[in-house]
């Protein structure tokens, strides 16, 4: 009995690992954004996830086009505006794109928005348009977005 509960164990983690190896395989597979791997990712998260004090200064909606999904490009951006001590969001679209609102000093921005356009070591950005809008000081921290 013993020996058919460990097969039947074995094969269902043995089925879970193929279906995340063949989702992972997919273009439009991104990894969640709560996997954290290090201690410097990790820091880096709770950095991110802290209210911050200041007032929104400026706000900006961003989208982002290229080879942008898939290359950790949301998790790029949410640390860097963590440490930068930016608000906001960013997620996937459907379309391949990313897309972000983002609240901060505007020199914090604009710092954030340079390294956007270079973005993480695979990505490839070709475009990064920039929207200014009202900053309304609604959020709390940077988050990930599922789309």
């Amino acid at each position: 009995m013993f020996q058919r509960l460990r097969i039947l164990a074995v094969a269902a983690i043995l089925a879970a690992a193929l279906a995340c190896d063949t989702a992972c395989r997919s273009q439009a597979y991104t990894a969640p954004a709560t996997v954290k791997t290090s201690a410097t990712s990790q820091a880096a998260a709770s950095q991110a996830s802290r209210p911050t004090t200041h007032s929104a200064g400026r706000r900006v909606h961003v989208f982002v086009s290229g080879q942008v999904q898939g290359v950790g490009f949301r998790f790029f951006t949410e640390t860097a505006a963590g440490k930068l001590g930016l608000t906001g969001w960013v997620r996937n679209l459907p379309d391949g794109r990313v897309e972000a609102v983002i609240e901060g000093p505007p020199d914090k921005l604009a710092a954030l928005l340079d390294q956007m356009r270079k973005g993480p070591e695979h990505a490839k950005v070709d475009d990064l348009q920039v929207k200014d809008e009202p900053p309304t000081g609604e959020f709390h921290n940077f988050s990930t977005q599922s789309q």
